[in-house]
């Protein structure tokens, strides 16, 4: 199933803001505050549906199951 084009947006520009860290798996990333608990549910349940490249599927994935985005963020 496809995810709707809103929360696409919103898990594209997380990707790109974030991708240097990440890839070098840096404990702080930048989320617009009181959307850490979206973008983890989002990235959980869709990683499938998320059109970019298996590579950046897979740190990703593991990002957000290793070190789950806490309030710690940046917005």
């Amino acid at each position: 199933m496809a995810i709707s084009k809103d929360v696409h947006d919103i898990l594209d520009i997380f990707i790109i803001e974030n991708l240097a860290r990440i890839a070098n798996n840096q404990e702080f990333v930048s989320v617009p505050r009181g959307l850490e608990s979206f973008i983890n549910t989002e990235v959980v349940n869709n990683i499938n549906n998320i059109n970019i490249s298996s590579d950046l599927r897979n740190l990703l994935e593991n990002y957000i199951l290793i070190n789950k985005i806490s309030n710690n963020s940046t917005s």
